[in-house]
């Protein structure tokens, strides 16, 4: 939570390899994270945290994952099991926090109750929709890198190469004048 600075719509966040970024939001966001951690009972230590399958927030303090030597959610088989009141549980390794596959899951729920949604969304389908967005909106891709923490901008420029491809594929679908058809 002390990443979080919801008066300046400003979250700090930790990539791979450790490395630390600025993310920006907009007011909506901003009131929506708001109404999180009041429902979720947030005081301090992650802000996305694991949800169990009755919809309960993990609940730790700052201190219980130092404990632990926990800074990032990635497997460690010496962890403690935190449970969803706080208390350790047994000697299984997870992590309080929002993993990947845990964010992953939440994605797929959501899109199984909207009925006329069809096929499969992943966390990254965001990641390259913002991408995208952003580069329709004509924002340079120096910025756009940055939003998304690409340290290379080749990695950026390659989702871009991606969208005028499929762009010149689906112009090529459609013909006009031409003999048979």
């Amino acid at each position: 939570m002390k990443d979080v600075d919801l008066d300046e719509c400003e979250i700090k966040v930790t990539g791979k390899g450790d490395k630390q970024r600025t993310l920006y939001m907009q007011d909506y966001t901003r009131d929506l994270i708001r109404d999180w951690i009041e429902e979720s009972a947030i005081k301090e230590g992650a802000l996305f945290r694991s949800i169990n399958r009755w919809g309960q927030v993990a609940q730790y303090t700052d201190e219980m994952l130092s404990k632990m030597e926990r800074t990032r959610p990635i497997s460690r088989p010496e962890m403690k099991r935190i449970s969803f009141s706080g208390k350790p549980e047994s000697k299984k390794e997870t992590s309080p926090r929002l993993t990947s596959d845990g964010l992953y899951k939440i994605i797929q729920q959501r899109m199984l109750k909207h009925s006329d949604f069809i096929g499969t969304t992943t966390p990254h389908d965001f990641r390259r929709g913002f991408i995208t967005y952003l580069w329709k909106k004509k924002v340079d891709v120096v910025t756009i890198a940055n939003l998304v923490g690409h340290s290379n901008i080749n990695t950026t420029l390659r989702y871009i190469r991606e969208l005028e491809e499929a762009a010149k594929s689906a112009a090529s679908l459609v013909s006009f004048g031409s003999k048979g058809n």
